[in-house]
């Protein structure tokens, strides 16, 4: 028999994620508990955990066994061995420690994108130490209807003070050749699901869960559905760390290439094809959200794990979302809908441009204007850079060839008016970890720039849509294909309009 107790240095029980296995790699699950396994067969590689509430019992056979508890981000692993011998029982207390302590300093995390039994999410989200979960109840899939749980009166359910979570979250997926994925949690009720895989447009849905009071994220940048639907203002938040990188593996972009924004050398920072590297796709997914802050665009940055879909726990891709007060789900998405928030699989960013934070606003009064400047970047894996983002453009770069656990960027830079932000990259272990800020706005003259290419980027984008619209008999009937190449043309002139007032030099 084996016993194990979890606890923080205080001696008080903590829930956690369990790793238990034998000498031959195979899983052990204790009975009862909530077990997680997700097999990735073309890798060999899966994710097989379960959740233990502060403590858990087992039988085993004799023979050599390696335990790992993990507590999400904020905690330092912890791993051993155990050799249990023919008729003796071992017991073993397990104390975990913190290596940062993201609410001491205003900072509260969440995980957008869950799919889990509602009886789960409870004990999944205090075993990761996060503070709001959005867990998916309502969810199509290529135009198949999927079987829905019973919708409850409130979608939002508090545990405590500093945990809460949407047990009502919608998504509205349409791969292959749709659009793509959008979100949409808090307090609100749920939209009808689409019945096709092109039409109604995700605009649509939008629109109908932002007058039902939702929230809505745009699940990743690279979704087709994101340019229209942030041209008209339907988007909160979107996603730039992602559940393509998971703990164990990275899934390629080349599954869903016809659904994505198509890979472009004029996206900020990549210069690669829809057969990506790890490091590529994250230059591409933010070189995307990038375009959109270079259009005026005031989104803030998000990032969601899709756990009960893909390898990954709850929180291995979570978003962090400043608060000037008391937590609660309402400030939480406030925050990110602000745009004080930073997405991350790995590392913490602490980002400040003359004292101001991401979602905060700086007058430069002028075009540029040369400001303080510091960033610093922890993980406990080994980061190998930081960098400063202006535009779109990197500005400024701190690496470490080798690796440290913190890297530092303190100075003066001359900024354009518009925005910067920052990202950070981990040395792959072999997976790629990375996180990235919303922006800080540079203004001037309480107005913000718009980067002509950007706006031509999206411009063309939207067009080459309804080309595609016009030329493929993609939707129900014809009057479905004209109101939706209507509102794809509201995009298209949103984008040219910017474009043309900037001077656009591409039309």
């Amino acid at each position: 028999m084996l016993s194990v107790s979890i606890q923080d240095e205080s001696g008080t029980a903590l829930p956690a994620r369990v790793y238990l296995v034998n000498e031959n790699d195979e899983a052990i699950y204790p009975a009862g508990l909530i077990r997680y396994h997700r097999y990735a067969p073309r890798e060999s590689i899966d994710e097989r955990h379960f959740i233990a509430d502060g403590a858990f019992r087992c039988e085993l056979a004799p023979g050599l066994y390696t335990l790992r508890v993990e507590r999400g981000l904020e905690w330092t692993p912890h791993e051993e061995s155990i050799a249990l011998a023919a008729g003796n029982d071992e017991q073993r207390t397990v104390v975990m420690r913190r290596w940062a302590d993201m609410n001491a300093l205003g900072w509260y995390s969440g995980d957008t994108h869950i799919h889990r039994k509602p009886d789960q999410v409870e004990l999944c989200l205090l075993a990761e130490d996060l503070n709001f979960g959005a867990n998916v109840t309502h969810w199509n899939m290529r135009g198949q209807e999927q079987p829905e749980r019973d919708t409850p009166a409130s979608s939002m359910r508090v545990i405590d003070e500093k945990h809460a979570y949407c047990q009502a979250t919608q998504e509205i997926e349409r791969l292959g050749k749709g659009w793509g994925a959008v979100l949409f949690m808090g307090e609100f009720q749920p939209v009808e699901p689409p019945r096709n895989d092109f039409y109604p447009l995700d605009a649509s849905f939008c629109e109908m869960a932002r007058q039902a009071g939702a929230h809505i994220d745009g699940e990743k940048s690279f979704w087709r559905c994101v340019p229209v639907c942030a041209a008209l203002g339907l988007l909160d938040s979107v996603g730039v760390v992602h559940n393509h990188f998971n703990r164990s593996r990275f899934l390629p972009l080349t599954v869903i290439p016809e659904c994505i924004v198509p890979p472009d050398s004029r996206i900020p920072g990549f210069s690669g094809t829809v057969k990506m590297a790890p490091h590529e796709c994250a230059l591409y997914t933010l070189g995307l959200y990038y375009h959109l802050l270079n259009c005026g665009l005031r989104i803030g940055a998000s990032g969601g794990s899709a756990n009960g879909v893909m390898p990954s726990p709850i929180g291995y891709e979570r978003t962090y979302v400043r608060l000037d007060g008391p937590y609660s789900w309402q400030a939480w998405l406030a925050g990110l809908k602000a745009g004080r928030s930073f997405a991350t699989n790995g590392p913490i960013l602490d980002f400040r441009v003359q004292g101001r934070q991401p979602g905060d606003s700086y007058e430069l009064g002028g075009s540029s204007a040369t400001v303080d400047i510091e960033c610093v970047a922890r993980s406990q894996g080994l980061l190998e850079r930081v960098e400063l983002i202006n535009n779109g453009r990197v500005i400024a770069t701190e690496e470490s060839k080798s690796g440290r656990h913190q890297l530092t960027y303190k100075g003066t830079l001359e900024l354009q008016a518009g925005w910067v932000a920052a990202r950070c990259f981990e040395i792959p272990d072999p997976q790629l970890r990375y996180a990235a800020t919303s922006p800080i706005y540079l203004e001037y003259d309480g107005h913000a720039l718009v980067v002509p290419e950007s706006a031509a980027f999206y411009r063309d984008f939207a067009q080459a849509l309804i080309d595609q619209s016009i030329r493929e008999n993609r939707f129900p009937d014809p009057a479905n294909r004209a109101q939706a190449i209507e509102t794809i043309e509201r995009a298209r002139d949103f984008y040219g309009s910017l474009a043309d007032q900037a001077g656009n030099p591409g039309k």
